[in-house]
């Protein structure tokens, strides 16, 4: 490892739709260029469906579970690039488990970060009915299919299911590596273990193969003083109920509601798309307010832009989150973060000192932060920003996340390699 690059493969399945996943996957790629290790890619996109005939969709649920073209392209790759390492970020759907599969045929061990729930629930949120649910833990995966879970669909929750059903009895995930974003995710994952016997989860994940690595921001440079910013908060995510933005709405309206003659009202900026985007707009129509933007889906440099002209970034999500990117973006910038106190994003904000926090879907609780900002908390603001600043430097910074990351790639290596000695032995 010392005298030649460290050669590893990024093996990503991106959604129809970019999201928060793509931008840390070039990222990472980014910072172990720089680090000087030989970085080879596997990117594939279900944009592919788009293209597919009337029986290759057909199929689809099959090869999702596994791939004989991914296996097969990704085992040649392996071999003639001489892979050390195989780092997997998403599968799902058109490359499929059998990454897993290629790669420790070859000998060459793997590491997945977890970005989400799927490995532990069907529809990967631990959401149902815009509720916290751990029913596929507690009480096994046939729950899921009970409630149509992934995309309120039978057969895509079928298809699910069927994926980790398989998987798990392979046994297939206890010879992977994890990386989790929080040690809040890695305890759900280690759930896994002490779930129901059914569904052949027992020490399906190997305690000793996961780690806990954070997401990171680039560093904005120049942080504009708290005093100069302007006016607004600002929302960025995608329009959905389970992102929390009507609990937003119904807050933001109390909080204009609140608002005399006599005072300036704030701003409040939304950027983001999806599926609650025209009730959202019919929202902020029928209540005649005044001061909510909607900005739509704005480019990444737009979004920093705005994050550091911020008084604050607002999180009201209803669902555990995995490690919000904003979060870190807003660290470094400067900026605190008011949001709901639920999962990741509650332990990630420390109530006035990185932010504030709220009961999550409590809208009369983030009413209340937004009316008595200027009586409670527009003086410790300042302070927190330089906290909030602190904290990144602390914590999310690339050269720290390039260490981390370097440091779990030598473990796994190191356990992979000792295990061959014994192996020969």
């Amino acid at each position: 490892m010392a005298n030649s690059p460290l050669k590893i493969l990024l093996v990503h399945n991106s959604y129809q739709l970019p999201g928060g996943e793509d931008s840390v996957v070039e990222n990472e790629m980014r910072i172990l260029r720089d680090a000087g290790c030989h970085v080879v890619t596997y990117f594939r996109s279900n944009t592919e469906i788009n293209s597919y005939s009337a029986f290759q969709k057909l199929v689809l649920p099959i090869r999702s579970v596994y791939s004989r073209k991914s296996y097969k392209e990704l085992y040649k790759i392996i071999k003639e690039e001489q892979i050390d390492l195989v780092h997997v970020h998403n599968t799902l759907s058109v490359i499929s488990p059998s990454v897993y599969y290629a790669a420790l045929d070859c000998h060459v061990p793997v590491v997945q970060t977890i970005h989400n729930y799927r490995l532990v629930c069907p529809n990967a949120m631990l959401l149902r009915d815009g509720q916290v649910c751990m029913d596929c833990l507690s009480k096994g995966l046939s729950e899921s299919l009970k409630h149509n879970c992934y995309r309120n669909s039978k057969l895509q929750t079928f298809v699910s299911t069927i994926i980790l059903r398989y998987h798990r009895w392979r046994k297939i995930y206890r010879k992977v590596s994890y990386i989790c974003l929080t040690d809040f995710n890695k305890q759900i994952l280690l759930r896994l273990n002490h779930s129901k016997k059914k569904d052949n989860s027992l020490e399906l994940i190997h305690p000793d193969s996961v780690f806990v690595k954070p997401n990171f921001a680039a560093d904005p440079g120049t942080i504009i003083p708290y005093d100069k910013r302007k006016n607004h908060f600002l929302y960025i995510s995608r329009m959905e109920s389970y992102k929390g933005i009507h609990v937003l709405l119904d807050a933001w309206q109390k909080y204009e509601s609140s608002v005399s003659d006599n005072v300036a009202c704030k701003e409040l900026y939304l950027c983001g798309s999806g599926p609650e985007e025209d009730k959202v707009k019919e929202f902020i129509s029928s209540h005649r307010l005044q001061h909510i933007h909607f900005l739509g889906q704005l480019a990444h440099d737009k979004i920093l832009d705005l994050i550091k002209d911020s008084l604050a970034v607002c999180i009201p999500s209803l669902c555990y989150e995995g490690f919000p990117v904003t979060i870190a973006e807003s660290y470094a910038a400067g900026t605190p973060v008011i949001g709901s106190d639920l999962g990741n994003v509650g332990n990630l904000i420390s109530h006035n000192e990185t932010g504030f926090k709220f009961p999550a879907g409590n809208a009369d609780a983030l009413a209340d932060i937004f009316i008595h900002w200027n009586m409670n908390y527009a003086k410790s603001a300042n302070t927190i920003s330089e906290n909030v600043r602190t904290v990144y430097e602390q914590q999310y910074t690339e050269e720290i996340n390039q260490q981390q990351l370097l440091d779990i790639y030598e473990k796994v290596l190191n356990h992979e390699n000792r295990n061959h000695c014994t192996q020969s032995k």
